[in-house]
This record gives structure tokens, sequence and C-alpha cells, in this order.
């Protein structure tokens, strides 16, 4: 039979050039089939159950009084969300909710890599992390413009619209009874010593003199401050702090940092001076009181602080002071909120815990101050981030995302 040489060229051109047009088709079809069976975990902020963040305990009875503790480093793996130092420990209670009932988007944007794993969040997540690991001392790994906070570390990619993160932090033992309702609060820019209740050296426990952003900048809190058991490692303030949209400037001056928490010191002295001393105008821890605040306002800091009058130099730890009651606490925080001319009932409370109450205030705008000088950073979230609700997703150490993305 003889070979048809035309026939023979025909099926090498189809060989030749059909096949890269056959591999296409075949690889689109398998990349479809697994996109489509695609599985992307959702685990958002709204899923987080009211109360606590974070639970060493794992609903297990038997290690109730086991030392929290999560010093294990990051390491390179897949699916490191789920490791010691990741989103799984630092909000676990609502981890672990999620895991077991989980839920999945319905749809997978086409630019998620179908060849590895995600976990689909929103922001409000992110920096609910940052604040749970943040270590309280800062060393040279701190980059808070490219939130790096030590071991507390978050970097983003974009790819095309869809924004990717990549998250690590130890979780902080002594942030371990932190709330859903604390996180949120100072996420909304309250200060970093927020707690819904805190216990005063005298052991009363008391509601935090905030209930809106309006007491951010009153004097309240800073009463609560001096009159909080700094014993407590849970009640020390975290090691980055929020601002309220638009009150702290891009570039602050030297020491002007936490412009709105300052802003609550000085209001403090300013009660003093309008609505208090008019009404003890001989007494010298008055007057201290002012000459101490002042100190703090113009100066920016602690250090060389005069202690007139009765305060002595235990004037901080209040050694030495009768400690106020709850009631007379309440009373306190209340007033300087309240900013008023004080009446005859109040003149008449004041009277037999003056002292105490005027070494309160000053305590409390003491740690406020070296805090913002000493301590305190500020997180300030990229443009990316800035809108709470945005969808993003995590990726492992293990994922390396296309090349066409902005990392920040």
């Amino acid at each position: 039979m003889a070979i048809e040489w035309d026939m023979a060229a025909v099926f090498a051109a189809l060989a030749i050039f059909g096949a890269p047009i056959a591999w296409k088709i075949v690889s689109q079809l398998a990349r479809n089939i697994q996109k489509e069976r695609q599985l992307v975990p959702q685990f958002k902020w709204d899923d987080v159950p009211p109360g606590r963040l974070h639970d060493c305990n794992r609903n297990s009875p038997y290690v109730q009084a086991l030392t929290c503790s999560h010093s294990h480093p990051h390491s390179r793996m897949v699916k490191c969300w789920e490791s010691d130092s990741s989103l799984a420990t630092s909000l676990s209670r609502a981890w672990d909710l999620a895991m077991r009932r989980q839920r999945y988007l319905d749809k997978v944007p086409g630019a998620v890599p179908a060849a590895a794993a995600f976990v689909c969040t929103d922001v409000r997540t992110i920096p609910a992390h940052v604040l749970c690991t943040a270590p309280h001392d800062k060393s040279l790994g701190w980059s808070p413009r490219h939130l790096r906070f030590g071991t507390t570390r978050v970097t983003c990619e974009s790819l095309g619209p869809l924004l990717f993160c990549h998250i690590q932090g130890q979780f902080q033992a002594r942030r371990k009874d932190l709330t859903k309702n604390e996180v949120e609060s100072m996420l909304g820019g309250y200060p970093p010593w927020y707690r819904d209740t805190f216990t005063t050296r005298a052991k009363a426990s008391l509601a935090f003199p905030i209930r809106s952003e309006n007491d951010i900048s009153r004097g309240g809190w800073i009463v609560a401050v001096g009159l909080m058991d700094s014993d407590l490692p849970s009640q020390s303030p975290l090691a980055v702090y929020c601002c309220p949209r638009g009150t702290e400037p891009d570039k602050p001056d030297f020491r002007g940092n936490g412009v709105i928490f300052r802003a609550a010191v000085a209001r403090c002295r300013d009660h003093i001076a309008k609505h208090i001393q008019p009404h003890f105008s001989t007494d010298n821890n008055v007057c201290a009181a002012i000459v101490m605040l002042n100190h703090l306002i113009i100066e920016k800091t602690g250090s060389g602080i005069p202690s007139p009058g009765d305060f002595s130099k235990t004037w901080r730890s209040s050694q030495g002071l009768p400690h106020l009651r709850g009631s007379d606490c309440r009373f306190v925080m209340n007033d300087f909120n309240a900013y008023q001319t004080l009446g005859d009932a109040d003149v008449a409370r004041y009277r037999p815990i003056l002292l105490s109450a005027m070494a309160a205030v000053v305590h409390g705008a003491y740690e406020v101050v070296q805090y913002l000088k000493d301590t305190g950073v500020e997180l300030r979230l990229p443009p990316e981030l800035e809108n709470l609700d945005r969808e993003v997703f995590l990726k492992d150490c293990a994922t390396i995302l296309p090349l066409q993305v902005i990392i920040r």
C-alpha cells in the first residue's frame, strides 16, 4: 500500500501544532475543576463571640491552673495561621468554634490561587491580633510604619482587587483576659488601659468611666488609671494604641503623640484649677496637684516632677494614703468627666478624700505621660487596611503569590 504522503503531512502538522492547543484546553479544564472544588474557610470578626478572645484551657476543666504561655517562634509552614503564634491562638475561642462548624466561601474569586490554602477573614481580625500579641518591650525590631512590632508582623499583598495578608505574633499572657468589646473599643480609639471593669488598689471592681468616644478626651479615665491595681498584669496598658480618626497628626511633634490622651490630662488640670481649687484655696495638696500636672503637660515627661504638699516621694503608689472606697472612686471619676462647678454636696464629699483624690489624678496623669513617652506606639493602619470590614485572604508562609503584587 502506497504511503499517502500528503495525508501523513496533515497528521504530522496536527500533532505538532494542535498539541499545545489541546494541552491548553485540557489544562484550563483541570484548573476549572480544581477551582470548583476549592474550599476557602471563612473566619470573620462577627464569628467572634462576646467575652474573652483567648482560652488556653480549650474547654478542658483539668488545666484551669496552667500558665498561659505561647513563646514558640513563628515557623514557616503550610496553614501557619493554625500555629501557636498566629490567629488560631490569639483568637482561640472563636477559632475553635468556627472550625467545629466551618463555613466556606460560596464563590472563590478567580484570582485566588487554587493550588494553595487560604482563610477568608476581614481586616478587623488583623489589628485585633496585633493588640493581643505586640510585646510590651520595644526593640530594634519595631517598625510601626511597616506593621512590625517585634515578633508581631503583618505583611500585605495585593493581587488585582484582592488583598492577601500574612500575620504572625506570639500571644501575650497578660492579654488573656481581653474581651471582644475591649478590643473593639481600643481599636476605635479608647485608651490602651480600657477594660470593661477594672480593680482598684483597694480591690474594688469598677466600670471603666468611658461610655462613648466623647469621654476619651475627658478626665474620668485618667483618674481610673491612677486608681488601678498595678500589680495585676492584665491591667497594664497595651503596647500599641489607636487614636480616633482625625485626632492624631501625621507627624507628631517631639513627645506630641497621643494628642487626645494628653488633652484628657490637661482637662484634669483645668477642672481642678477652675472648679475644685476655688473651694479649697488654702489646701496645699490641691495647689500641689496643679503644679505637678503642669509639669507633666509642659515638659511631657514625669522625669523631674516636683512632689510638693503631702504627696511626698511615695505619691505614685499612694503608699501611706488612705485608699478610696468604691463609691468615692465613682464620685471622683464622674466629677472629672462632668467638668462642672461643684455644688455644696460635692464640696462636702471631697473634703475627707481630697488628698487621695488628688493623688489618684496625678498618679494617672503620670502613668499616661510616661507611657506615651517611653512605651506606647500608635497602630496606624495603611490605606489598604483602613476599611475594617474589607475582605482579606490569609496566606501562609509557604504560599508565594504571582508576581503582579504590591507588597508592604
